[in-house]
């Protein structure tokens, strides 16, 4: 093989490939040039392209992770309000009234005794 796009295309067509390589990329390019030396893969002089190339994608798709992980925190958060302003619409005014007295204890009883 003596393509780099097609050697870049056999490699993301392979899942296990994709996986292995992800879970190296962090370790760098010595890493990886490991892996594909491992592999036999005998692209030569084309293997700093595809090393480059991987690397490249690895980081687009750890921060394409990033963003969905916090596009999911953000969607949970509003969700959490939403649950908090529905809550505080579904209060019984007079309930919390009557609730407000007994904790202050009788205030019109109060107020007449000062009288």
């Amino acid at each position: 093989i003596e393509d780099e796009e097609q050697i870049w295309n056999i490699l993301k067509k392979n899942p296990y490939a994709m996986n292995k390589l992800k879970s190296i990329a962090s370790g760098g390019t010595m890493v990886l040039s490991d892996m594909l030396t491992e592999w036999e893969l005998g692209i030569g002089a084309l293997q700093s392209k595809i090393i480059r190339r991987i690397v490249k994608y690895c980081e687009a798709d750890n921060d394409n992770n990033d963003n969905n992980t916090n596009n999911d925190k953000d969607n949970s958060n509003d969700k959490k309000d939403n649950n908090k302003n529905s809550n505080d619409d579904n209060k019984d005014p007079e309930k919390e009234q009557n609730d407000n007295a007994e904790t202050n204890g009788n205030a019109d009883t109060d107020k007449k005794e000062d009288k």
